[in-house]
Order: C-alpha cells, then sequence, then structure tokens
C-alpha cells in the first residue's frame, strides 16, 4: 500500500490521497487504503501580499483606459475613412 500523510485541520482528519474525511486519527483510510505515515497540520494559504495585488489592480486599470483609447481611435478614423469614401462617391 502507499503511504502518505494522514491530514489534520483542527479536530478533524482526512486523506491526503482522496480527501477521505475521518473523526478521529487512522492508520490507514478506510475508503482507499492509504497507510498514512504521519499526522501533519494542515496550514491554511499564505496570505495574500496585498501591496502586489493593489499594483497589478492599477496595471489592469491602465491597460483597460489605454485599450478604450485605442478602440476610440481606431472606431474615429474608420468612422473617417467612411466619409472619405462616401464623398469621393458622391462627386462622381
Amino acid at each position: 500500500m502507499p503511504k502518505a500523510p494522514l491530514l489534520r485541520r483542527g479536530e478533524s482528519y482526512f486523506c491526503s490521497e482522496c480527501s477521505h474525511f475521518m473523526n478521529k486519527e487512522h492508520v490507514a483510510c478506510p475508503q482507499c487504503g492509504t497507510e498514512f505515515s504521519e499526522v501533519m497540520e494542515e496550514r491554511p494559504h499564505p496570505e495574500a501580499d496585498i501591496e502586489r495585488l493593489e499594483e497589478l489592480d492599477e496595471e489592469l486599470e491602465e491597460t483597460t483606459e489605454r485599450r478604450s483609447a485605442w478602440l476610440a481611435i481606431g472606431a474615429f478614423l474608420l468612422l473617417a475613412l467612411g466619409v472619405l469614401v462616401l464623398v469621393l462617391f458622391l462627386r462622381r
């Protein structure tokens, strides 16, 4: 049988292979049969870097503003080209 750590979260235990929930510590998982080599306290995810998230948010906002500006310029040029073609067509 494969060996893997038994994960402990508070008063609950989980198999690290199949995530089966257990109320108490076991030697092996009753669901998948994985033998547990040790009990490991499950660590919460590391805290987010708030400053980096703010920087990324500002970059996204700037990129969105630039994209909007380029779309407006493109729409204006397309409209101007349409007017030019219409004027040239009506002159004939």
